[in-house]
């Protein structure tokens, strides 16, 4: 009788550790789903945000500035919390950035041509002078 009761404890032992094994797999699994699946959304809320922001030329100026912080801090700090951009995010982000250098570059030649035209168009001159001179040496 004795051995009866050992065996049923141990047998309601064994299953009582089973169903605690179990239900730890469990939260582990859903606490691993559960970061996942807020990691997506995260990263799919700032795309939709950025997609729709991009449809005016505010949103696109909104949409450059969310990219140039999801480059610096997702790729580059390698942050958790600021989704990384893919590698074509990055080719649309470096591409922009040009554009945009190349915009400022001209902008800030025409005010130069703008704020003094003489003084530009003998720079100009002059460069492309020299740049002749570097080809035709005699001329």
């Amino acid at each position: 009788m004795a051995e009866q009761e050992s065996k049923r404890k141990l047998a309601a032992a064994k299953r009582e550790a089973q169903e605690k094994a179990q239900e730890m797999v469990k939260k582990k699994a859903k606490e691993a789903t559960q970061k996942v699946v807020k990691k997506a959304a995260s990263k799919l809320t700032l795309r939709l945000v950025s997609g729709a922001a991009a449809a005016s030329i505010v949103g696109l100026i909104i949409s450059y500035i969310i990219m140039t912080i999801q480059f610096f801090i997702g790729n580059l700090l390698e942050s958790k919390l600021v989704p990384k951009l893919s590698l074509v995010e990055i080719l649309i982000w470096g591409c922009l950035s040009l554009l945009i250098f190349a915009a400022i570059v001209a902008v800030a030649l025409i005010l130069q041509l703008l704020a003094d035209p003489w003084q530009s168009s003998i720079v100009a001159l002059n460069a492309a002078l020299d740049w002749v001179k570097r080809f035709w040496p005699d001329f």
